[in-house]
């Protein structure tokens, strides 16, 4: 059987942790905002947001994480900075999902990813990672990404792999 996210939040919730206190208010999705052009789509999981052009079938990719007391400021400097470098972009759909990947019972492939950057070569690859380590250098630290190497002291992760083309 399965249960919607709205079920298992408040299970998670009854824990009296302190990174899930306020998520039961913040179910909506994140409101992100590209520019003109970019294709738009979404799933139960992730927002994905894709610049003008064609990406490439496999590459880099940059993770980020997030703490608990302030993702969504990171979602909107990294998503900001992303949008001025024309570099595609996925985020979690809401902080309950996010919840979620971050949960114990979570897959531990997703867990701690908050946002992925597709950059669209190895030089925009290397100048975005040393650039979002500063930018969201003023954030808590996230949880560690189990599946990447991360980038110094932040919450930037990277690592190569192939890149999922939009729906349809």
């Amino acid at each position: 059987m399965k249960y919607a996210i709205e079920d298992y939040v408040p299970f998670l919730l009854a824990e009296k942790s302190s990174f899930f206190e306020d998520a039961a208010p913040k179910m909506q999705p994140y409101q992100v905002k590209p520019p003109a052009g970019w294709q738009t789509w979404s799933d139960r999981h992730w927002i994905y947001l894709l610049a003008p052009g064609k990406l490439p079938a496999q590459g880099w990719k940059i993770h980020l994480s997030a703490g608990c007391k302030d993702e969504e400021g990171l979602l909107r400097a990294t998503a900001d900075y992303l949008f001025k470098q024309k570099i595609s972009l996925k985020f979690t759909v809401s902080r309950g999902e996010w919840i979620v990947k971050n949960s114990k019972n979570a897959d531990w492939t997703e867990s701690g990813k908050f946002i992925t950057a597709y950059p669209k070569d190895t030089e925009q690859f290397k100048q975005a990672a040393a650039d979002l380590a500063v930018l969201t250098s003023e954030y808590e630290l996230g949880p560690y990404i189990l599946s990447d190497k991360r980038y110094k002291a932040s919450n930037v992760y990277y690592r190569y792999g192939a890149f999922k083309r939009a729906p349809g």
